[in-house]
């Protein structure tokens, strides 16, 4: 959606969505993180081949990164927080944490990933984790991702409560 030009990514990997935003609305920043530094390179040099300049990558995650770079962009939150297939990857406890401390930076949430159990993995309750943070359910999608498990995972889309905007 053309309208948000700020976003966050969670688990950004190769950077594949937040390029994709940058190429359709010139207004737009980002940041990415990943954990592994070797994507973190690659996107970087992604960025600097594609000469975008708006978009920062980062393998390190913490609120004083977060503050500044929405600082030097004179942001006060993200328009939008994605987490494509990521969540999963993390503990209940984790998970609760990462908004606890974070959520209060976002206007709105994509989280596209398990809601059910599904090979080992425990899906989470990610509406209620998100209202418990200030968040509203505005969409519950099926998941864009093709798998077999179709009723496995969702996409959910959330709206801060609070936000001024």
């Amino acid at each position: 959606n053309n309208s948000f030009n700020s976003v966050f990514e969670f688990g950004c990997g190769s950077g594949n969505n937040l390029f994709q935003i940058a190429s359709s609305n010139k207004n737009f920043c980002g940041l990415g993180y990943d954990i592994s530094s070797e994507a973190i390179r690659f996107s970087k040099q992604k960025s600097l081949l594609l000469e975008i300049k708006n978009i920062e990558f980062t393998d390190t995650m913490n609120i004083a990164l977060i503050s500044n770079f929405l600082k030097e962009k004179q942001l006060k939150v993200f328009d939008l927080a994605v987490y494509d297939r990521v969540l999963y990857l993390l503990s209940f406890e984790e998970v609760i944490n990462h908004f606890r401390n974070y959520s209060n930076l976002f206007s709105n949430i994509v989280i596209d990933d398990f809601i059910n159990n599904f090979n080992g993995y425990n899906g989470k309750n990610y509406i209620d984790i998100l209202q418990k943070n200030g968040f509203a359910l505005v969409a519950n999608n099926p998941s864009i991702h093709k798998e077999p498990e179709i009723n496995s995972a969702r996409q959910l889309v959330f709206k801060n409560i609070f936000d001024e905007k």
